[in-house]
């Protein structure tokens, strides 16, 4: 199944989804069938979950100087979860070209 082998392929150690990701990867027999109808309402109506859009502003520094807030730039910080379901998408577009 594609879905556990994306699961068990993610490579991002911290997520802003509230399940950890080892918890996702250790239980991926278990939510594997539940990402399934999400997955194809995905790919059918082209409708993406806006709870999967939600991502974590971390603040990460550019130059040297700790106290100087123009240093520090944002980093998006997704859900491992719509990291999976992002390389779903595009294995499924790719397998048609």
């Amino acid at each position: 199944m594609q879905i556990k082998k994306e699961v068990k392929s993610c490579t991002m150690n911290i997520s802003s989804s509230e399940i950890p990701v080892p918890m996702t990867k250790l239980n991926k027999n278990t939510i594997s069938p539940h990402l399934v109808n999400p997955q194809d309402h995905c790919m059918l109506f082209g409708v993406f979950s806006n709870d999967l859009k939600l991502a974590k502003a971390i603040p990460t520094r550019k130059f040297d100087d700790k106290n100087n807030p123009s240093n520090y730039r944002p980093n998006s910080l997704l859900s491992h979860l719509s990291n999976i379901f992002e390389n779903l998408v595009y294995h499924n577009l790719t397998a048609f070209y």
